[in-house]
């Protein structure tokens, strides 16, 4: 196996998947038909909503709510937006979400590859080779990593820390705005939108370079653990 790396960008990149091209649908799969060649940015609206009290015991409540699920799996489609041409790219592929050990991404199409996001490290599987690339130094993936996990766990400490919080809800659907407040987060995210109801169902990443990620999160499942096979994919403890 490689040596461990310490590039940042790099690691950036494969904690978001930034390899997307464009692709047709695989059979099996489900795209959102909202999904076309230039998709709308989603409840970007929610920044003229900051927390107050009222809102904020339905944004706890709504924590409370992801919360109830430590592993979460489904199907994802994601739109990567390239503002310097107007270029959409799409991939889509299978997520698995563990709370305690960290996140999957397995890409199905345009080109198989799997990322195992672990809590201060990243693993890619690609063509039969396994690459992992320690993160222990880096703060801005630390602090990217731990956003994503307080996201769908439900983590309220961790997101009033690192982010301003707005939010609000409409007939059953939520939306949640983070804007970053730490140097780490703010060199590279501008911020980010989340929609959901009972689990989180987009989310919408801006970049500082004006370039944005879009996933549409679908066909949730809630597994008491990940399969030996997925657990396996982070590799050895």
């Amino acid at each position: 196996m490689p040596r461990p790396q310490h590039n940042g960008a790099r690691l950036a990149a494969a904690l978001l998947l930034l390899t997307a091209l464009p692709t047709a649908a695989q059979p099996g799969l489900k795209p959102l038909p909202r999904l076309g060649p230039k998709p709308p940015p989603i409840g970007q609206e929610v920044f003229a909503s900051p927390l107050t009290p009222p809102t904020r015991t339905r944004f706890e409540a709504v924590c409370q709510t992801l919360a109830r699920h430590p592993v979460v799996k489904g199907d994802f489609v994601q739109t990567k937006h390239l503002s310097r041409v107007d270029r959409f790219l799409v991939s889509q592929g299978f997520f698995a979400v563990d709370t305690a050990r960290g996140m999957l991404w397995d890409t199905r199409e345009p080109f198989a590859s799997t990322t195992a996001v672990g809590l201060n490290f990243v693993v890619q599987h690609s063509q039969g080779k396994s690459t992992r690339m320690d993160a222990s130094g880096n703060e801005t993936f630390l602090r990217m990593a731990q956003t994503l996990r307080a996201v769908f766990s439900g983590d309220t400490k961790t997101l009033d820390e690192a982010f301003e919080v707005f939010f609000r809800e409409e007939k059953g659907v939520w939306l949640l705005g983070l804007r970053p407040k730490e140097a780490s987060l703010k060199n590279f995210v501008q911020a980010l939108v989340l929609q959901g109801d009972s689990v989180v169902r987009q989310l919408l990443l801006l970049e500082k370079n004006g370039d944005s990620i879009a996933y549409a999160l679908f066909a949730h499942s809630f597994p008491a653990e990940l399969s030996a096979d997925e657990k396996a994919l982070f590799g050895p403890p």
